[in-house]
């Protein structure tokens, strides 16, 4: 089920999204939570299947040991489960953002006036003639890479470190 926003076009996604919140009971067409909710419905298949075999990876027995010592499910959670698989929120978290960064399908339906999307803005400017439209848009094009590439390194660094063995301060 998580999956099936894969293969749905963003487009048609924001048009599920235009008919469903466009009136009564969920008037949330007006608001600037319908673009971050379409970027996020695209980003859950992308999360799952990183998180989940992360998830599925940590043994049995440490969740055992820790409810034998006393600890309840929120416990155990955060204090065992979340440092085994943080690395795998933290790429979950970064392909969620380059996922938002880059999407334009939906946003092109949803984005309207101060709601624009970089994609969006981009879009509009390259469609205007002029120099300096097009000047713009070369910078709107260079935040984006920019931004991809930040988030791209970061996450790439995260991994050579955590890959890296620990030392204990002995020569």
């Amino acid at each position: 089920m998580f999956l099936l926003p894969l293969g749905i076009s963003t487009v048609v996604l924001g048009f599920g999204y235009l008919v469903t919140f466009g009136g009564y009971p969920l008037p949330l067409r007006e608001t600037w939570l319908v673009t971050p909710l379409i970027q996020s419905v695209m980003s859950v298949p992308i999360v799952i299947r990183l998180i989940y075999p992360a998830l599925v990876s940590v043994e049995r027995s440490h969740y055992e040991a820790a409810a034998t010592a006393g600890a309840n499910r929120w416990q155990i959670w955060w204090f065992i489960e979340l440092p085994m698989i943080r690395f795998s929120v933290y790429t979950a978290a970064a392909f969620a953002a380059l996922v938002s960064l880059g999407e334009f399908g939906a946003a092109s339906l949803l984005a309207y006036g101060d709601q624009a999307t970089l994609p969006t803005v981009l879009y509009t400017l390259i469609s205007k003639p002029g120099g300096e439209n097009y000047g713009m848009a070369m910078a709107a094009g260079t935040l984006i890479i920019t931004m991809t590439f930040v988030i791209v390194f970061l996450i790439s660094r995260e991994n050579l470190q955590e890959r890296q063995p620990k030392r204990n301060g002995l020569a």
